[in-house]
């Protein structure tokens, strides 16, 4: 359930070039409008210039589409319409089901390697980092019949997020998420793995879906760095999730949108994922009134 291929590039056309090469054409080519569900479990986020940034973004979506956007709680939703089998409280029925599913499958996908390593090395086993070593322990405290409990409850909201998304087959829906809020993250500081993990937490979304996305990078914000005491700065992107088999459909939209809003298709290596004669072009073109640019672009 939760093995995803991923695909990395600095280019939207490689992507395309890798989804027609590795999926089907589709055979439904019928156009349908789009929508867009904004979650509020997720957004806006704390970071105000990363939503500025997100916000630009949607606008662009909602204007070059055109997309109807549809603002969403997934937790309100589902405390007045959860399935009858379950409790009113998302969080509550969730608890726990990354454990035994995730964390439990990620255990046990690794026993074939950690036996052959012990074989060869005088029965030590193999060394991992604290991180790795505590979900294993989790994983392995997982009982066969927690873990089929924890699965048959990831499945009911599956379900009934599919069809909270996806269920109306009359629009092309996408969902909006962040990533994650944007702030430095210092190589010289400890950064600390998060103790427990939520199946409501946004980035298990996608999978838990079994859904196509793309990370689109959108901007960048200002920081001071600690290290070079001078002004730096971080990508913000913004993730959109198709329903399942969606995969052209989703980054014909991506492609439509970065086009007729003038936004890059390619990330640069470097201090700055733009390349910088494009920023000055479109800085050029927005002082002499020529073209309409979003300033947070430049």
């Amino acid at each position: 359930m939760f093995d995803t291929p991923c695909v990395f590039a600095r280019s939207l056309d490689v992507i395309r070039r890798v989804a027609k090469t590795w999926i089907a054409a589709p055979l439904d080519v019928r156009k349908r409008p789009y929508r867009l569900f904004y979650p509020l479990d997720y957004l806006p986020t704390g970071n105000l210039e990363q939503m500025k940034i997100i916000d630009s973004f949607i606008q662009d979506i909602e204007t070059h589409l055109p997309a109807t956007i549809i603002p969403l709680s997934i937790r309100s939703s589902w405390h007045r319409l959860h399935p009858p089998e379950a409790s009113d409280d998302v969080e509550q029925y969730l608890h726990g089901v990354i454990r035994r599913t995730f964390y439990h499958k990620f255990y046990y996908s690794t026993a074939r390697f950690r036996k052959l390593y012990a074989e060869r090395h005088d029965g030590q086993q193999p060394y991992v980092i604290p991180f790795v070593r505590r979900r294993w322990t989790l994983g392995a405290s997982v009982s066969g019949a927690e873990h089929e409990e924890a699965t048959r409850r990831l499945l009911v909201y599956r379900k009934w997020l599919h069809n909270q998304f996806f269920g109306d087959e009359n629009f092309e829906t996408f969902v909006i998420l962040p990533v994650a809020e944007v702030k430095p993250v210092y190589r010289d500081e400890k950064a600390e793995s998060p103790e427990t993990q939520s199946a409501c937490d946004q980035l298990f979304l996608p999978p838990i879906l079994g859904s196509t996305d793309v990370v689109v990078p959108i901007g960048e914000t200002r920081y001071r760095s600690k290290i070079s005491n001078k002004i730096e700065y971080l990508p913000v992107v913004a993730n959109i999730v198709a329903a399942p088999g969606r995969d052209h459909e989703l980054l014909e939209a991506v492609d439509t949108v970065l086009e007729r809003s003038g936004r890059s298709k390619v990330v640069y290596t470097g201090s700055r994922i733009f390349d910088s004669m494009a920023r000055l072009a479109r800085h050029v073109a927005s002082e002499g009134e020529t073209e309409a640019v979003n300033p947070l672009q430049t």
